[in-house]
């Protein structure tokens, strides 16, 4: 804890010097622009556009790291569900989820905290409520994956994504058309919990 609270510490300092070495750069910048000789009005100006391409190209390597880290995590938050999902030879029951999936879905959690969106980890928890509630877990239970799914995908980038649940499930499930006009029904009903 002491390791990150010095890290962040640090970030924020180097992020205020290079605010005020932005702001000193720029105000220079209009004085020489204005007062000073072409050839060094030209200088400062080319100066200052090699400094914010930098910070651009800086910010953007950085959304790349963070793009990687979470699609790492999400892997890792799927993974114990993929596996629950696809090696069933008879239904899915909560008492099956709370023994074969504690340990997996805890540690995947944690990481997720810290780098998933909110809308995730809503449907994160949404999906563990259905899966544990003692009920017929099945068809709410994919549909809430799906909703992660989505979820997941508008993070990674696909914001405008137009596809339902029910047609990122038939991606991964086989499906005949009687079981999807089912699950196009629960999911107009399916409650935000």
């Amino acid at each position: 804890m002491n390791h990150s609270r010095s890290a962040f510490a640090v970030g924020l300092l180097v992020a205020a010097v290079s605010a005020g070495a932005l702001v000193v750069a720029a105000g220079g910048a209009v004085w020489l622009l204005v007062r000073g000789p072409a050839p060094a009005s030209a200088a400062v100006a080319a100066g200052v556009g090699f400094l914010i391409s930098k910070l651009f190209e800086s910010a953007k390597e950085n959304r790349a790291r963070l793009y990687e880290t979470k699609r790492a995590v999400y892997w890792d938050l799927l993974g114990p569900w993929l596996k629950l999902l696809s090696e069933r030879e008879r239904p899915l029951t909560a008492d099956d989820i709370a023994k074969e999936m504690g340990p997996a879905i805890v540690e995947a959690s944690f990481r997720g905290i810290l780098y998933a969106s909110d809308d995730v980890l809503r449907e994160h928890i949404r999906m563990r409520r259905a899966g544990l509630s003692g009920e017929d877990v099945g068809a709410e239970l994919l549909l809430r994956h799906a909703r992660m799914l989505k979820a997941m995908r508008k993070d990674l980038g696909h914001t405008f994504t137009s596809l339902s649940e029910v047609e990122l499930l038939e991606m991964c499930v086989n499906m005949k058309p009687e079981n999807r006009a089912t699950l196009e029904a629960i999911r107009g009903h399916l409650p935000a919990r």
